[in-house]
């Protein structure tokens, strides 16, 4: 489940650039390790099935040991109490699953900006909009490609199942911002001024409402990540040859 859509634009820029003819290829190996990365987070992205269930079973816990406790034990015992009761369970060794699944999206997601990097580098871009918008992400000493190795987490359930929290990298897409960026390098920008593509965002999965969004959101990036992954290929069979790809 790819929580948010910033990377797979860093993926539309690339496939702008290559659908420009003037843009040149220098070696189509990079295109096809970016292919199968993508094909792996399209595999991993199954994993995530059970998350739905286990925040409406989490829930009906949550309740139910909440109304025991609060029969049996004074108001100040009811964090203890209440970790007692609902950790450990089915759903929070579910949870811890889940979890490592979301670390494994991590370590593949940017495994794939690697690999967005290698393409950039094999490319000669004649756009100039898309060559500034590539560069400023992507560029070898640049400060968003540390910043997002660094930051970017795809997120992480709490241990009762409610609370998703996720750590996104912005995009920049202002070309006059871009422009003035690239003429720097990673070391001219300080924490301060990178903090500013950082979003940090929480979902509360217990509820009805903000759980369907957060599945409805997956489930479209997750349908725009197999367009692209058959973009790319579709790009690959047209413009190169099985010795391109082992070159």
């Amino acid at each position: 489940m790819i929580t948010d859509i910033n990377v797979l634009e860093l993926i539309k820029f690339i496939i702008g650039a290559l659908k420009d003819r003037k843009t040149k290829f220098h070696r189509w190996r990079p295109m096809l390790t970016l292919y199968e990365d993508l094909g792996e987070i399209i595999s991993i992205s199954y994993c995530f099935t059970d998350l739905e269930n286990i925040t409406v079973e989490g829930k009906e816990r949550f309740i139910k040991a909440t109304r025991e406790i609060m029969e049996l034990r004074p108001k100040e015992d009811l964090s203890e109490e209440l970790a007692r009761k609902i950790f450990g369970t089915p759903e929070s060794k579910l949870v811890e699953e889940i979890n490592k699944n979301f670390k494994r999206l991590d370590y593949l997601l940017s495994k794939l900006v690697d690999s967005l990097q290698n393409v950039y580098l094999a490319l000669k871009i004649h756009n100039s909009e898309l060559s500034h918008k590539i560069t400023f992400h992507l560029k070898r000493k640049g400060s968003w490609f540390y910043f997002f190795k660094s930051n970017y987490s795809t997120g992480r359930l709490g241990e009762d199942g409610k609370n998703f929290t996720r750590k996104i990298v912005k995009i920049e897409k202002k070309l006059d911002l871009l422009k003035k960026y690239n003429k720097y390098d990673r070391d001219d920008f300080d924490k301060e001024f990178m903090a500013q593509f950082l979003l940090i965002s929480q979902f509360d999965l217990f509820d009805r409402d903000s759980r369907a969004r957060f599945m409805e959101e997956g489930k479209k990036n997750l349908l725009s990540l197999k367009e692209i992954h058959e973009e790319l290929k579709n790009i690959i069979k047209d413009n190169c040859t099985i010795d391109d790809l082992l070159h």
